[in-house]
Formats: structure tokens, C-alpha cells, sequence
């Protein structure tokens, strides 16, 4: 059973570790909260889907949460699960919390520490002594960067030797082929991701303003989903009037994002944290060099001059020099650095490797032979 906050986490990041579970012989089972991606997910014939009517990602409503209990409570018990895989905050509490309860075997997975621990203190508080009881005696807590990771040893929550580092969700290095430069005059930078203030949107708006002033041939395209009612979300009045003023183009939210990497000389990402970006793992597999701040999730990707440039975060000016330094750099030395993005995605970041470890990790507390089935 995987337990996620929203079919959106499932559809953008699992559903390849789905299919290899499917393929290994496990029957798979999603509980959660549905969405406008639920058809995706649900037209997968390798899984069956049961919707979590109670599961509000960004409340801070107790009855809500304790009604979401009840209900994971019921299935739980009701589906009986070989292992729960759990993923974001609410799941990885409340899913920890009973399967210790109905002696489940469940692996937690640690998908960033989001909004709570980069803006709310009081909250970030309560968050961490739930994480702290939920995680107790647990042997694995899969992380997807080391900073995180220290942070939750410095906070007491994790142990020695409980967490577990893996490359996020991977990428798929064949489907995300090496792709060459764009042939074009104009200079186009690509933000993949939910319009959010977190993510540095309002420091990018900043800082293209700025470089479109004395580099007119330069674009900012976005590519996203607009979220509504989370505490980070940007105002579409306030994101309009950047459309409108020529500062970005829009492109909506896509099914596939490859075409849209194709035609960008760089892609970047001004957030303020995350766990281990799956766009930009995207975009390295492209071939694209990356413009990210130095924080965790975002600064594993980039080797400063050999494929990215890497700002200060919450800095519009320093965003606005990485974004001049790229303009700048000749063709040649650019697509070098792209091709450097490419080799490193293969090397550190393969999808293969991930659904490898999790196949392994259950292969040993569900005692599955799982460990001897070839993936593709």
C-alpha cells in the first residue's frame, strides 16, 4: 500500500516504482487524496486506487486529521497490507503511527521538509515531535538529500544509521534523452514547477525584469500547475500581470515537459528548498545546464562551471547574475555543460537504481523474493 497527499505526487514521481512493484509479483494499492490528476493514475492497470476523503495536505485542522486517522485506520485494517510505502508529511506520520499499531511493515519516505520547516516555526515544532514518535524504532527512513537528513538527526527525530539516502524519485534516462541545443537566436530559460512563492517565483520575476531590460532576445517560460488554497500560492491576479508584461510565458501544466526542454538553452530553479527536484533531474537528462539555489534538494544537482550556476537563496540579484553568466557563456562552452548535466544524471541520479533499492528493502521485511527478479 502507498499513501501519498495527493494523486499529483503519485502521477509526477511513482508511478515507474509502481509498475516494477506490479512487475515483481506485489498487487499495489494507492490510498490518496484525489485530485485533478486522478484519472492519470487511475487508468494504470497495474494498481488499484482508494481516495482519502479526509486527507487536507495543508490544513492544520485537528478534527480534520483526526478523522483522516480513522480513515487510513479503516482501510489499513480492512486491506491488511504485506508493507505500507508512505510519502509526504501527514502520510509518513499517520501511516507510521499505525502500522506500528497493526504490526505492518512500513518504510517512510521523506520527500523534502516542504513549507512547514522552511516558514511556519510553531508549526514546524509540532511537526517534529509527531515525526520524532512516529519514526521511533522504525530501521528505515528513506531521505532524498543529506541536508535533510542531518537536519532530522540535529532535531532528534532520526537515529544513527536509521536514514536511508536515496536520489529522489530517479529519472528515466531513456525517456529523458540527451537532446541538442536549440538552433535559434533568442535564449530561452525554463521553470518546471508549481507556481508557488516557495519555489522563487516572485525572485525570478525580479530578476527577468531586470535581464529582459538589456537582453530583450532572452524569454522566462513557465511550465506548472497553479495550486489553490496552499499557504505558498501566488495570487493569479499578481502571476497575470507577469504574463501580461511580457516578463514570462506560460505554458499551463503539461503532460509532457520534453518538448519545452528541447527549446531551452537553461532551466531554472529558484526554491527555496525541496527534497531532490525531479524536473531537474529531468532537465539534466536532456542535456540542459541549471540555475538553482544553493539549498538542499536543489544544490546536489550542480557542479558550479562543470553544469550550473548555483544563487543565493531568496536573492533576485544574485539570481539575476547567474542568469547574465549563462547568457554570456558561448555556445560551445554551454553545450559542454549540458552534456556534463546528461552524464551526471546517468551516473547519480537513474531511476533504475531507486526502484532497485526499494524493491530490495522490501524484498527483506516483506521476506519476498523480489531481490532475484530482473527489472527492466
Amino acid at each position: 500500500m502507498l499513501i501519498s497527499n495527493s494523486t499529483w505526487n503519485i502521477h509526477n514521481f511513482w508511478m515507474e516504482l509502481i509498475d516494477q512493484l506490479y512487475q515483481a509479483g506485489y498487487e499495489v494499492l494507492v490510498v490518496a487524496a484525489p485530485d485533478q490528476f486522478t484519472p492519470f493514475v487511475t487508468q494504470n492497470l497495474n494498481l488499484r486506487f482508494i481516495p482519502l476523503k479526509y486527507l487536507h495536505a495543508t490544513s492544520i485542522n485537528p478534527g480534520y486529521d483526526l478523522l483522516l486517522l480513522d480513515e487510513l485506520y479503516q482501510i489499513t485494517k480492512r486491506e491488511s497490507p504485506a508493507a505500507i510505502l508512505t510519502f509526504t508529511i501527514k502520510p509518513n506520520i499517520y501511516g507510521s503511527f499505525l502500522a506500528k499499531r497493526l504490526n505492518i511493515k512500513v518504510i517512510p519516505t521523506v520527500t523534502g521538509l516542504g513549507y512547514t520547516f522552511v516558514n511556519k516555526r510553531w508549526l514546524n515544532n509540532i511537526v517534529s515531535k509527531l515525526y520524532t514518535t512516529a519514526f521511533q524504532a522504525l530501521p528505515q527512513v528513506i531521505l532524498q538529500n543529506r541536508s535533510d537528513l542531518s537536519l532530522l538527526k540535529k532535531y532528534k527525530i532520526l537515529k544513527e544509521n536509521q536514514g536511508i539516502i536515496l536520489p529522489g524519485a530517479g529519472v528515466n534516462t531513456e525517456f529523458y534523452s540527451a537532446a541538442p541545443m536549440p538552433a535559434s537566436d533568442r535564449f530561452v530559460f525554463l521553470f518546471l514547477g508549481r507556481i508557488l512563492s516557495d519555489k522563487g517565483i516572485r525572485e525570478l520575476a525580479v530578476a527577468a525584469q531586470h535581464v529582459r531590460r538589456t537582453h530583450p532576445q532572452v524569454e522566462f517560460w513557465i511550465a506548472g500547475i497553479q495550486p489553490e488554497n496552499h499557504p505558498a500560492e501566488i495570487n493569479k491576479v499578481e502571476f497575470q500581470r507577469w504574463i501580461d508584461q511580457g516578463i514570462f510565458k506560460y505554458w499551463g501544466w503539461r503532460t509532457d515537459v520534453r518538448p519545452l526542454i528541447e527549446q531551452a538553452q537553461a532551466i531554472v530553479l529558484p526554491s527555496y528548498r525541496e527534497g531532490l527536484s525531479s524536473t531537474l533531474l529531468e532537465a539534466m537528462s536532456m542535456s540542459r545546464p541549471l540555475i538553482v539555489t544553493d539549498v538542499p534538494g536543489c544544490r546536489e544537482t550542480v557542479q558550479v562551471g562543470y553544469n550550473g550556476w548555483l544563487a543565493k537563496v531568496k536573492d533576485a540579484h544574485d539570481l539575476e547574475r547567474c542568469l547574465l553568466e549563462a547568457i554570456q557563456t558561448p555556445p560551445e562552452v554551454l553545450n559542454q555543460m549540458g552534456k556534463n548535466s546528461r552524464e551526471k544524471a546517468v551516473q547519480e541520479f537513474s531511476i533504475e537504481q531507486v526502484n532497485r533499492a526499494y524493491l530490495d528493502l522490501l524484498a527483506k521485511i516483506t521476506f519476498a523474493e523480489v531481490s532475484l527478479i530482473e527489472l527492466n
